[in-house]
């Protein structure tokens, strides 16, 4: 292949990459989408490509700089194996910065490609309790097929307590760090954006003052927000329902919206709801691992629960509650 012939292949090569990597990165952007195939690798053949042919065209780039001071040269620049080597190298060079620059850039207001082992999510704030440390998570009785044939939504329970261990199952299935690396938890989230929030609402566990509780993931542990017996109160809430009074604990998830938001606009509220099923979801499974009775419920007045959170239902809001207790026999 000539060398001009080579020159033009670069070029549209690369016009190709970079109308790929426009379209791709318009379409995550206006679709919400965390990541797209193909596009950063697009985005580092650009640089590569760019870098190529500006080292294949040294020659004749020198010859234009040197009219600024003296007439243009009667020959045309001659191109050798010389140059060909520098156009390889300076290829090379591009692909590394463009990865480099990739992988520094900050990656705040863009989704995190969580499918590509993107970056870890911003961390959270720590709240100023003191942190109650939660046993390891008790093995499950039930291979995961087993659990999904029997899972069922169990409202009647015994008044004997949890252990923690069970409490820890528990909670670390809806929300546990499952990647510390990462921090991914066990529960999908999108862009890991995590806006959930996770409480425990401890009617009897053993071992554990009842009261109202926040897990906190990154340290496996609880901390105590308000201390006593909360079962009247929580049933009042829970329109009337019972099993919310008679469960050991029920688990109450919230969520902040901004998390999400900055990431995905409007489509934030979706994968929000969607993420709190996914982690309702997990405690069913649980819950049914240990023999446990698990139940649902959405059917609350949402300002007497984000007042019993102490949240105010715009930056924190509560969606969905899990009352979890013993099966009679």
């Amino acid at each position: 292949m000539r060398q001009r012939d080579m020159s033009y292949l670069v070029i549209l090569l690369l016009g190709l990459c970079a109308l790929y990597t426009m379209w791709s990165g318009i379409l995550m952007d206006v679709r919400g989408l965390p990541t797209f195939i193909l596009h950063a690798e697009m985005g580092y053949a650009c640089a590569a490509l760019g870098a190529l042919h500006l080292a294949l065209n040294a020659p004749l780039i020198r010859s234009y700089a040197h009219r600024w001071h003296r007439p243009a040269p009667s020959y045309r620049p001659v191109r050798g194996r010389r140059d060909f080597l520098q156009g390889a190298l300076a290829m090379l060079a591009g692909g590394v910065i463009g990865f480099w620059v990739g992988k520094a850039a900050p990656r705040e207001g863009r989704p995190a490609p969580t499918d590509r082992g993107g970056a870890s999510p911003p961390p959270q704030p720590t709240p100023s309790g003191a942190a109650i440390p939660l046993p390891p998570p008790l093995p499950s009785t039930l291979m995961l097929d087993e659990a999904l044939r029997r899972r069922r939504s169990r409202r009647d329970y015994a008044s004997l307590p949890l252990s923690q261990g069970e409490l820890a199952g528990l909670l670390f299935a809806a929300q546990g760090i499952t990647d510390p690396l990462r921090a991914f938890r066990a529960a999908p989230s999108a862009g890991a954006t995590y806006p959930l929030e996770t409480y425990a609402l401890v009617h009897r566990v053993e071992a554990l003052a009842a009261g109202l509780y926040r897990y906190r993931p990154a340290e496996h542990a609880l901390e105590l927000l308000r201390e006593g017996r909360f079962e009247r109160h929580i049933m009042q809430i829970g329109i009337g329902q019972g099993m919310l009074a008679q469960a050991g604990v029920v688990i109450i998830l919230s969520a902040v919206p901004a998390r999400t938001e900055r990431r995905y606009g409007g489509r934030a509220e979706r994968y929000i709801l969607l993420e709190a099923g996914h982690a309702a979801q997990n405690v069913y499974l649980a819950a049914e691992g240990y023999g446990l009775g698990a139940c649902a419920v959405g059917a609350f007045d949402d300002e007497a629960l984000n007042a019993f959170l102490g949240v105010d239902g715009r930056r924190e809001k509560a969606l969905y509650m899990v009352a979890v207790g013993k099966r009679r026999a």
